[in-house]
Parts: C-alpha cells; structure tokens; sequence
C-alpha cells in the first residue's frame, strides 16, 4: 500500500512538472517574441500576428517553444486512451504550426489565403485542442474519486469556452474582416489572450505557484514548508 502511494506520488509530481512547464512556455511566448524582437532586432514595430514572427530575429524561439510544447504534449499520457490522444493530436498540431510557415508579408494579414492552408488549420486545431485540454480534462481530479473545488472547474471551463470564443472571433476578422487589420494589431492580441489562458489553466493545473513559492521557502535562512493544493 505504501509503494502504491508512493508511486503514485511521483506519478502526479511528473505531471504537475510537465504542466507547469508547458504553461510556462506558453505565457513566457508573446512577450518573449514582441519585446525580444524590438529590443534585440530592427523590428520596424510590432509584427501583425504571432505567427510572422517566424520571419523575424525571433524565428528561431518561436519555432523552438512550438517544439518543446508539441514535444510535452507528446508525453501527456492522460487517464485513458482518449486523453492520451488528445495530447499526440495538440502535438501534432504545434508542429504543423512550427514546420509549416504562413507565407512573408503580412501572413494571414496581406494574404489571408484559402481555409484549407496547412499553417491557418494547423494553429486552429492547435487552438481548438488546447481550449479542449482546459474544458475537458483538467476539471477532473488525478487523484481518482476526489473532486476538485467548484471555483478551479469553474476556472479551467471558462480558460476553455474564451479560448474557442477568441478563436471564432479571430477566424471571423481573417475572413470577413480583413480591412480591418491593417491598421490594428487585432489578430495578434487576439492570439496573445488565447496562448496566455492556455498557459495560465495549465500552470494552474500544474500548481506552480504554490509548488514555486514551496520552493523557495526551502532555500537557506527562509525555512518552512508549505503544502501544495489538491489536484
């Protein structure tokens, strides 16, 4: 019984670490590209979406995050068959969004394209996906029978529903809007909510608040311990 519990321990300690560093890749991404490629590089301003940062000084970060997301994704295991799907499907999908450029010039901006182009269909299932993992999968407990609050359902079904409501809104600016984007940076904010809730409900889901704060109370000369919340 003992051994159970402790493999079972380590086993959701690996996923909580998985969590927290897909989440954390994902907040760290927008400003990461935005702000390295005006501070670094002659960006001439912000770039239209996240995505024409591939053909920035910051190409290579957004196509190596893409793959070090798609890559944990890839070692999501899940309760069951369906959830282990669910992450090879969300992993294949960043690739595609990583091997698979928008065209130079403006992207989805200057040349908005056909629906059918590898990269719009690649970031919309990548998006669709993600917005699935936080509706779907996390509002479940690790541990079996236990429950999670209300509240954190709560905030993982609403992290999911905004996902897919800024995905419809942006797909609806693309195609019936398009005038509109060239004077605001519209799609690239809106892409920006979408990666930062996603990266957020995975944090959350990964604690990595209180597993960091846990941390840092047990360097030298901070002392005490503190507990990590039930997941």
């Amino acid at each position: 019984m003992y051994q159970s519990s402790r493999q079972e321990s380590k086993f959701i300690t690996s996923y909580l670490n998985l969590r927290s560093f897909i989440g954390i890749l994902g907040v760290a991404l927008p400003p990461v590209l935005i702000f390295g490629d005006g501070l670094f590089f002659e960006a001439g301003g912000i770039r239209p979406t996240i995505s024409d940062y591939y053909y920035s000084g910051m190409g290579d970060v957004f196509v190596g995050v893409l793959w070090a997301i798609s890559i944990f994704l890839f070692s999501f295991v899940g309760r069951n068959i369906l959830e282990a799907l669910l992450g090879v499907l969300t992993g294949l999908s960043g690739l595609g969004v990583a091997l698979i450029p928008c065209e130079s010039g403006g992207c989805w901006v200057e040349h908005p394209g056909n629906p059918l182009d590898g990269h719009l269909v690649s970031a919309a299932l990548f998006f669709i996906l993600l917005g699935a993992f936080s509706f779907k999968v996390f509002p479940q407990s690790d541990r079996g029978q236990d429950k999670l609050p209300r509240g954190e359902v709560a905030f993982y079904k609403i992290c999911g529903l905004v996902i897919w409501a800024l995905l419809v809104i942006t797909a609806v600016t693309i195609y019936w809007c398009p005038g509109f984007m060239h004077d605001t940076p519209l799609i690239l904010g809106l892409e920006t909510a979408m990666v930062l809730i996603f990266g957020w409900s995975w944090m959350w889901k990964g604690d990595t608040y209180t597993r960091g704060k846990h941390l840092v109370m047990r360097l030298p000369g901070l002392g005490g311990k503190q507990g990590g919340r039930r997941k």
